[in-house]
């Protein structure tokens, strides 16, 4: 990874870990009631809002990982498949392919393991 590729990068980590902390550390609510009648113990206001929240965060997830899959993934696995068919193959870019590939394969696990716990996290009272 280059060196302008760095901060960056330190920058999506910090940002993951931010969101695995907010959820873990998350106190449960004690607010379901999907499909009953409305009596929670808080203004429905925040159980719509709350849940909407869980909607919208829960599709970012999938749709960056969707995204990381079909934009960075893919591409790589396809030219290091098409380099390997060359007489000749470059090294240098097929080390440079798969160590992108293993960064973002790493990156999507890790989201993977934040979809799990969200999903944990709301089906818990």
């Amino acid at each position: 990874m280059s060196r302008a590729g760095r901060p960056r990068a330190a920058a999506v980590l910090r940002a993951l870990a931010a969101a695995i902390a907010a959820t873990c550390l998350a106190t449960p609510a004690s607010a379901h009631g999907f499909g009953q009648r409305y009596d929670l113990p808080i203004p429905l206001s925040f159980y719509l809002v709350g849940v909407a929240a869980v909607i919208v965060v829960s599709f970012v997830i999938v749709g960056v990982m969707a995204i990381i899959a079909l934009g960075i993934l893919e591409p790589a696995n396809v030219t290091v498949l098409f380099e390997m068919r060359k007489p000749q193959p470059n090294g240098e870019l097929i080390g440079k392919m798969m160590k992108r590939f293993v960064y973002t394969a790493g990156i999507t696990g890790a989201l993977q393991v934040v979809t799990l716990i969200i999903m944990t996290r709301v089906a818990t009272p």
